[in-house]
């Protein structure tokens, strides 16, 4: 089975200014980066590409996670808090519509579809509503191309990850001080 090693950064930064707290989050994007990845690049959309591992970033609030797999992968992590309901049409096809009951589901259908849509590199070039979010956990089909999806909560966070691979994987967290 394959693994996806997530490293975790807590800012435990409530209360700061939106300015200061970005830049919290960029200086920790970084450091995660120098550490596990060294030296990388940016793919046609702004995908982040390394030699040795595949790789990919996403901060929400106080939270930076990196993640990295041995296949190309996708990470998304948000906050779980209150979301406007016509943000629930705009990005869900209706079966996700339904499954959308309250903030957290709103947020599992939203970090599923960013993780997936970060694996195959494109980013938001993609009509949102078109991406599959579900299953949470499970295979997927974009353009032809088999994902397999991982979704956890964590301290009132949610964390989707996507692995090009159609075979399930295993999620080993560390966070770092």
């Amino acid at each position: 089975m394959d693994k996806v090693k997530l490293y975790i950064i807590d800012l435990k930064a409530d209360g700061l200014d939106p300015l200061s707290l970005k830049i919290k989050q960029k200086e920790a994007s970084s450091f995660l980066k120098y550490t596990f990845i060294g030296k990388y690049s940016l793919g046609e959309y702004g995908k982040p590409l390394s030699e040795k591992c595949f790789f990919n970033i996403s901060h929400s609030a106080n939270y930076v996670v990196l993640g990295i797999g041995a296949k190309p992968i996708g990470v998304d992590v948000e906050l779980i808090k209150e979301y406007k309901d016509e943000l629930k049409t705009f990005i869900s096809s209706k079966e996700e519509a339904s499954f959308i009951k309250d903030e957290l589901s709103f947020f599992q259908i939203w970090t599923s579809k960013e993780s997936l849509l970060k694996c195959e590199g494109s980013g938001l070039a993609n009509i949102i509503k078109e991406v599959p979010a579900l299953p949470l956990i499970g295979t997927k089909v974009l353009k032809n191309k088999k994902y397999s999806s991982n979704s956890i909560v964590q301290n009132n966070y949610v964390i989707s990850v996507t692995l090009e691979s159609e075979n399930p994987f295993e999620i080993e967290i560390e966070y770092l001080d």
